[in-house]
């Protein structure tokens, strides 16, 4: 758990190639649904795929 924290604060703001890193909590759970479920569908369609 240490090593995480460590990770954690030591490695925001460092670059890795050209880009900083930003760590930061999960937010998955937040999602909206719908929104999830229309991109797939778009994705799909791109793909030809059949529901």
């Amino acid at each position: 758990m240490v090593l995480i924290l460590f990770v954690f604060f030591h490695s925001t703001g460092k670059y890795v190639g050209s880009r900083p890193i930003k760590l930061r909590k999960s937010n998955w759970k937040n999602r909206n649904i719908d929104e999830v479920k229309k991109r797939q569908k778009e994705k799909d369609v791109l793909l030809g795929k059949r529901r």
